[in-house]
């Protein structure tokens, strides 16, 4: 004999509660939702202005970018100088970027953490080749200077 009708428990409403809803959540989800709204906004703040307050050295680098074998030994000496002075007034360094070239290249060398690109190897090319009428620069040399200055302006901490 089969029973179709379903058992009937006498305290239904305490044994079944109702549905608990998901909406809204706790107190302290809004708490967080608000401290990682505003982690990010900071952040994004500040990873901005840390963009623009360096966007002199993006423009110092398209300077050197731009410079080919066409370009003579004098304009490349005057650029690689003329972007590290620069480098240096954005960074209101003036007192060292008005330093004569010699002492101005000792004194970055001194300053600088790492001795692999160091500008006295290439010192006497940079310091008096502007003032030569016959400045002669081989190949490797040129892309030492390049190479050095890029370098500086992308590590240095003036």
């Amino acid at each position: 004999m089969m029973n179709n009708a379903s058992i009937e428990l006498p305290n239904e409403s305490f044994i079944l509660p109702k549905e608990i809803a998901m909406w809204p959540p706790a107190w302290h989800f809004w708490l967080t939702l608000g401290v990682l709204i505003c982690v990010i906004l900071v952040s994004t703040w500040l990873f901005y202005k840390r963009h623009t307050s360096r966007r002199y050295r993006h423009e110092a680098l398209k300077l050197l970018i731009n410079i080919d074998e066409h370009t003579s030994d004098s304009e490349l000496i005057r650029l690689s100088l003329e972007s590290i002075r620069r480098t240096l007034i954005t960074e209101k360094k003036e007192s060292l970027a008005s330093l004569p070239t010699e002492a101005l290249l000792l004194r970055l060398d001194q300053q600088s953490k790492t001795k692999k690109y160091a500008f006295s190897s290439i010192s006497s090319c940079l310091a008096h080749g502007l003032y030569r009428p016959d400045t002669n620069l081989s190949s490797e040399q040129r892309q030492q200077i390049v190479t050095i200055t890029r370098t500086w302006i992308r590590k240095h901490h003036a």
